[in-house]
């Protein structure tokens, strides 16, 4: 009986590390694009971003940098993202990597870690994160705007990064069980699989960040705040859908 009990736990505990299991989508750090492209600047038939232009990362929009140092470093660099204003930027189309859209199947979010300069004053944060798959989710935001990892709101209230404090980095967790429940729902195995981020800042704000790593992760029990925030999608820029 204590035996078979061991066992059970056992089996628990390597459910849950499996499940905690992050899948690496994107690493910038040897300078190369990691299958990732500017959405706005690589926008392809019907309006749909893709990935097939001969410069998926314009300079000087995006260049490789050491976020301790600002310097171009191999093997230690993040992607930095230098823009001003409101952006369709980063995107990534997991059907074009390797086990992309078994890996997006078998886990519950998207995960960034990012590092943002300090700021003393105007706004700066991740606008929305957007999923396109194949209906009946299409091509939709997966958060209110701005994204709520995002919004380090100072004192007095505006949105913002790192308003006041020194650079900083943080994990941002977006979760899509909203659309893998639509999905399901429809019996509908997705064929694409497409996240974009939208960025905006101004009035001062530092215009850079720096993306070190993306990532796919499975949502550790309970999860009824973030699913409940994952629940509502809210429409942002207009796209045609795939069919």
């Amino acid at each position: 009986m204590r035996s078979a009990l061991v066992l059970g736990l056992l089996g628990a505990l390597l459910s849950i590390a499996q499940k905690s299991f992050a899948q690496i989508i994107g690493n910038w750090s040897n300078d190369t694009p990691d299958g990732w492209y500017d959405a706005t600047a690589n926008l392809g038939t019907g309006g749909n971003p893709s990935p097939g232009g001969p410069n998926p990362l314009p300079p000087p929009i995006y260049t490789y940098a050491n976020p301790s140092t600002g310097l171009n470093d191999p093997g230690s660099d993040s992607l930095l993202f230098t823009y001003s204003g409101l952006r369709q930027g980063l995107a990534v189309n997991l059907e074009d990597k390797p086990n992309g859209l078994a890996e997006f199947e078998a886990n519950q979010a998207i995960q960034f870690s990012i590092t943002v300069p300090a700021s003393s004053a105007g706004y700066s944060a991740i606008y929305g994160v957007i999923l396109n798959t194949n209906s009946p989710w299409g091509f939709a935001e997966l958060t209110p705007n701005p994204v709520p990892a995002s919004d380090f709101s100072p004192a007095g209230g505006s949105f913002g990064f790192n308003i006041g404090v020194p650079m900083t980095t943080y994990i941002m967790t977006v979760p899509y069980t909203a659309a893998l429940t639509d999905l399901a729902n429809a019996d509908v195995t997705p064929t694409y699989a497409d996240f974009v981020l939208v960025t905006l800042n101004g009035d001062g704000a530092s215009d850079q960040l720096y993306y070190n790593s993306a990532s796919l992760v499975a949502i550790p029990e309970p999860t009824t705040g973030a699913l409940a925030l994952a629940a509502i999608a809210y429409p942002l820029l207009k796209r045609h859908r795939r069919t």
